[in-house]
């Protein structure tokens, strides 16, 4: 299944017997991994305040928002933000410049709109190596999720969808509906919300699975299977 926005964006998420192959074998990991997250009722209706959160949840790395380029004459490394990116993302130089603090044996400082970045032992080895470290460095987001999309749902408002999973992390943002927000690793809902509802979510998970490939299956045969599975407080195949 994929999910659109504004034509552009999308997610893809495994269905079909693949999908119910990874239920009832207790798989750890699903193999698309993805959020359903709902908002509060005080951020859900408003477009700036559900972008701000899946800024908060999407992962932006440093080169998604900036090119980083060496000097192997001088030793530094200039990094030269995206002023269009950096504005989608919500990031300010100043927090780019903090997201640096991290990087060890380097000092970071703003110079004429980019981030100067020299090394306490200068080096072509040091350069290369700091520079693949920039390359990696988060600056903001959750691990884990890769990209989100924003869709207005009817009577719903704003929902966030996410490409990757991290459900301990994503319940503690602040505007976030805990009650209602999902994902489709049963393990995660197993560990952060128990067995019950790891049993729920493989009921609802498997049903759902089912009903879009036009099967009609009794409902209790499911939940036979679930607690055949949760029966020893653990996710078991």
């Amino acid at each position: 299944r994929t999910f659109h926005y504004a034509g552009v964006a999308e997610i893809n998420v495994t269905l079909g017997l693949p999908r119910l192959i990874e239920i009832v074998d207790a798989r750890s990991i699903p193999s698309t991994p993805m959020m359903t997250i709902y908002l509060r009722d005080e951020y859900k209706l408003n477009p700036d305040l559900s972008k701000e959160i899946a800024n908060k949840i999407e992962i932006t790395r440093l080169t998604d928002v900036a090119d980083i380029e060496m000097d192997l004459i001088n030793i530094v490394i200039y990094i030269k933000p995206n002023k269009k990116t950096m504005e989608k993302k919500g990031l300010t130089l100043d927090e780019l410049l903090d997201g640096l603090q991290s990087v060890r044996k380097t000092d970071a400082k703003i110079e004429k709109g980019a981030i100067k970045v020299t090394l306490d032992e200068p080096g072509y080895m040091n350069l290369q190596n700091v520079n693949e470290t920039l390359k990696k460095l988060k600056i903001k987001g959750i691990d884990g999720i890769k990209r989100v999309i924003i869709r207005k749902e009817p009577n719903e408002g704003y929902v966030i969808y996410s490409e990757g999973s991290n459900l301990t992390e994503v319940l503690e943002i602040e505007g976030v509906d805990p009650y209602r927000t999902s994902t489709n690793d049963i393990h995660a809902v197993a560990r952060e919300l128990g067995i019950e509802a790891a049993r729920n979510m493989i009921i609802q998970e498997a049903h759902n699975t089912l009903s879009e490939q036009g099967l009609n299956v009794d409902l209790r045969h499911i939940m036979l299977v679930a607690d055949v599975m949760t029966a020893d407080g653990t996710v078991r195949a």
